[in-house]
């Protein structure tokens, strides 16, 4: 009987409301007293580097999206890019509930001890409860950016500029991922510029 609309607004629940969420949305399910994710999303390890099917050169991790970090747009703290685009994604949809879950993620216990710097990446790298942990919220933000209805030719327009927005903050915020990312964008070839979308965006936040 609980509705999606009590859960975002009820505080007492705000740091487990991504698994409420995961509850309602089924992707998560309780067998045996124990919450289980049904998700079928495979989520890469983004301390496993790759090449894309342009690159020569192997996009560092710290780029990635999924990459935890922490930056801050219009006073608001975001912990990836992917977090950044599934929030401006819910807002020009103007879906208020995918807004606040978004924004109550922030609230879960893990992402406040990684917001208060108690969690680093490498932690997250290196600790196996605390992958998992990433994994599970790096799950509710995919979630949350396919659930959102939104007219695909829009937001094939409007999501390069909101990742620029969102990697030059990054970096801004990040001196250490700055150096890294200074570093990949001057080994890259003409071709491997322009053959790439992520990678001619790396360029224009570059300029």
């Amino acid at each position: 009987d609980m509705s999606f609309e009590s859960v975002v607004h009820d505080q007492k629940r705000c740091g487990h409301a991504f698994v409420i969420y995961g509850l309602l949305k089924g992707y998560l399910k309780i067998i045996n007293d124990e919450l289980v994710y049904d998700f079928d999303l495979k989520i890469t390890n983004p301390y496993i580097s790759e090449k894309d099917n342009i690159n020569k050169s192997v996009i560092p991790n710290q780029l990635k999206n999924l990459y935890p970090c922490i930056f801050e747009i219009s006073g608001v703290k975001f912990i990836s890019v992917e977090h950044f685009l599934s929030y401006s994604k819910a807002k020009i949809a103007n879906d208020l509930n995918a807004v606040n879950i978004a924004m109550i993620i922030n609230e879960e216990p893990f992402i406040r001890k990684f917001l208060s710097g108690e969690i680093i990446p490498n932690d997250i790298a290196t600790n196996k409860e605390y992958y998992n942990e990433w994994n599970n919220i790096v799950k509710t933000i995919k979630c949350l950016n396919d659930d959102v209805k939104l007219d695909k030719e829009e937001w094939k327009k409007t999501a390069p500029n909101l990742m620029k927005i969102a990697l030059k903050a990054k970096l801004d915020d990040n001196p250490d991922i700055k150096v890294i990312f200074d570093e990949y964008i001057n080994k890259l070839s003409y071709e491997e510029i322009n053959g790439s979308k992520f990678n001619k965006i790396c360029y224009d936040v570059f300029k």
